[in-house]
């Protein structure tokens, strides 16, 4: 492997591990709810409905849940501090 393709590698993957860690530390900053909630729609495919059942709330509720963690996510990768309540 040539010295380019090396360094090249190496960049993808510390950004790739800068994106993960950048990420996990904007879930922490959800209200836990939220988290759970945007996790289970956003990332694992649940819906709603589904979200409602495991949560013990109505599908309206869950769906706002998602809603608020994207807007709070979108704040912080924007640069904001995610204080959109």
């Amino acid at each position: 492997m040539s010295q380019a393709r090396g360094l090249s590698r190496l960049f993808c993957m510390e950004t790739h591990d800068r994106v993960w860690i950048e990420f996990l530390a904007a879930l922490e900053q959800l209200p836990p709810l939220a988290r759970l909630a945007f996790l289970l729609n956003d990332v694992l495919g649940q819906s709603p409905d589904d979200i409602a059942a495991l949560l013990g709330h109505d599908a309206a509720t869950c769906r706002q849940l998602v809603d608020d963690a994207r807007s709070r996510l979108r704040a912080l990768h924007a640069g904001g501090h995610g204080d959109t309540a």
